[in-house]
């Protein structure tokens, strides 16, 4: 019965990810993507059963504060300018503050919050620093950059899958956890292609 409710949980919050997810056809599949990568180094790292519960929840709901970032912004072809970078980056809190009422999913929103923050404090949206960053967090970074890398959106083209491992690499210890890095590059085999 509770397995069934969790399963009920998990399918709602897929379906409102990805009704998010189609206001914007480069987006399609990235929460399904960036799901299975954090498991995958979830799994790794040796995640307990609970934790990797609350990570995946914080997966799929990673940018459901998009819903309120306007389209034209969401769908700019070139670089941001200052204040639209100012509304995109807001995404992450508004998301945070959209769920903080929601009970079950009151460990995932550290997930949501922070997943754009980085190792060495550069990030946002609070500008943490290492492990002061929720370890979801930090997993769900890394999830979350490699699928951008990969997948063409329509401010750049898809770059290939080992070009992009090399960036997450290349990040090790400045944008990304050291541990997570290490974690994914020893679980590139399991980094398979999802294709939607």
């Amino acid at each position: 019965m509770l397995a069934q409710l969790h399963q009920s949980y998990e399918a709602s919050l897929i379906l409102l990810a990805n009704a998010i997810e189609l206001r914007d056809k480069y987006t399609r599949g990235h929460v399904e993507r960036v799901t299975h990568y954090a498991m995958v180094i979830a799994d790794k790292m040796g995640v307990s059963k609970t934790q990797k519960g609350h990570l995946r929840f914080g997966a799929i709901l990673h940018d459901i504060g998009k819903i309120y970032i306007s389209e034209n912004i969401l769908y700019k072809a070139g670089p941001l300018d200052e204040n639209e970078w100012v509304e995109m980056k807001r995404h992450a809190s508004v998301g945070a503050e959209l769920l903080q009422s929601i009970s079950y999913l009151y460990n995932s929103i550290p997930v949501i919050r922070h997943h754009h923050e980085r190792w060495d404090g550069k990030g946002y949206p609070d500008g943490l620093v290492g492990h002061e960053i929720p370890l979801g967090a930090r997993i769900v970074s890394v999830a979350d950059s490699f699928d951008a890398m990969t997948t063409a959106r329509v401010y750049h083209k898809a770059i290939p899958r080992e070009t992009a491992l090399q960036e997450i690499i290349d990040g090790r210890g400045t944008q990304y956890d050291p541990d997570v890095v290490d974690a994914f590059r020893a679980s590139w085999n399991k980094i398979e292609p999802i294709i939607n």
